[in-house]
């Protein structure tokens, strides 16, 4: 004689599902949790070795560059050792940019906020990108509105995402092209808004959806971490950056950081 299945009680059939959702839920939660601890100790690690690249490569650089800087101040230099000696300089500069680009893409560090505006950190970074835009005979313009509210800011932070973005733009553009940033609130004054715009080679949507991604390069030499690390700053502040691109008219990147206080 064949035996049917047992009959559960309708009262027992409603336990045993309540035990396993339960049991589903209590492996889910086990599951998130080892995936978090996880993900923090990858990021603990990620810190760890870029600290200690930083570190290993940020000293030798530092004695190459003042090596280099006093072989440029000695009157016996001829014109050709000045030329090696400005490119060499320029070199260790960009070696400079990148490590801390790396540093900022990937080290947490709280930022030292205090009250203030917006104008002044896009003002310091205008000035330090106004030399490599006139060698390279490309156009900077700023249009900085003079009601900003102020906000809570890292401003050295700030500046370094400014400068980010300056540089990105200026690599994608050629000689006559311009490079415009804006600020301004937006209506409820609650948002600074700011705007990096150029009329440079654009991205196509390809390259545009992974242009924060750490590490991405499009075959320029560039390591791809700038916008990482800017992308990283905005949301250090609350904020975040949104990237418009299209071949052949120019990028444009808006930054949007909360007021708040």
């Amino acid at each position: 004689m064949r035996m049917g299945r047992p009959v559960i009680p309708a009262g027992d059939r409603k336990n045993t599902r309540f035990s396993d959702r339960k049991r589903v839920d209590k492996e889910v939660c086990g599951m998130r949790s080892r995936d978090s601890n996880r993900d923090q100790d990858e990021q603990a690690g990620m810190e760890q070795l870029v600290s200690t690249l930083v570190h290993g490569f940020r000293n030798p650089l530092s004695s190459i560059k003042m090596g280099l800087t006093t072989l440029q101040a000695r009157a016996a230099a001829t014109e050709a050792d000045r030329r090696i000696l400005d490119v060499s300089l320029r070199e260790v500069a960009h070696l400079e940019r990148m490590l801390k680009d790396l540093e900022e893409a990937f080290r947490s560090s709280e930022p030292r906020l205090i009250r203030t505006g917006l104008n002044a950190p896009v003002r310091q970074a205008l000035g330090r990108a106004a030399p490599m835009f006139r060698e390279k005979g490309v156009i900077l313009e700023a249009d900085l509105a003079d009601s900003l509210p102020n906000a809570d800011l890292d401003t050295g932070k700030v500046e370094s995402l400014f400068l980010k973005l300056f540089l990105n733009a200026l690599e994608a553009s050629g000689p006559g092209c311009r490079v415009a940033v804006r600020t301004r609130p937006d209506p409820s004054g609650k948002i600074l808004i700011a705007e990096v715009e150029d009329d440079g080679r654009g991205m196509p949507p390809g390259i545009l959806e992974r242009a924060t991604e750490p590490f991405f390069s499009t075959g320029n030499g560039k390591p791809g971490l700038g916008l990482t690390a800017a992308e990283r700053i905005a949301k250090l502040h609350g904020g975040t950056i949104e990237i418009v691109s299209e071949p052949g008219c120019g990028t444009t990147v808006t930054l949007w950081i909360p007021v708040r206080g």
